[in-house]
């Protein structure tokens, strides 16, 4: 039987492994470059709803595409902007 230090010490690894390979934390892409900024004014939704999750599949899919496009055909800015923000 393990002790409580041993089962949190477990827990802390097996948290760090979840948080560490979470899809979530790959970059998707950036949603603050002014390519993006134009592409969620061109499916209607703001910046803000982006963050609440709330902009419907709908919307969100053709968005994602619009914003790789442009992400894709401006490396640096979208490099300096990471450099910014420490990423």
């Amino acid at each position: 039987m393990m002790s409580m230090e041993q089962n949190m010490k477990l827990a802390a690894i097996a948290f760090l492994g979840l948080i560490v390979s979470s899809p979530a934390l790959a970059w998707e892409g950036e949603n603050s470059t002014p390519g993006a900024r134009a592409c969620m004014a061109k499916y209607k939704f703001t910046y803000a709803e982006w963050r609440a999750y709330t902009v419907p599949a709908a919307k969100a899919e053709p968005y994602r595409t619009c914003r790789d496009a442009w992400n894709n055909s401006h490396p640096k800015e979208v490099a300096a902007m990471k450099a910014r923000m420490g990423q």
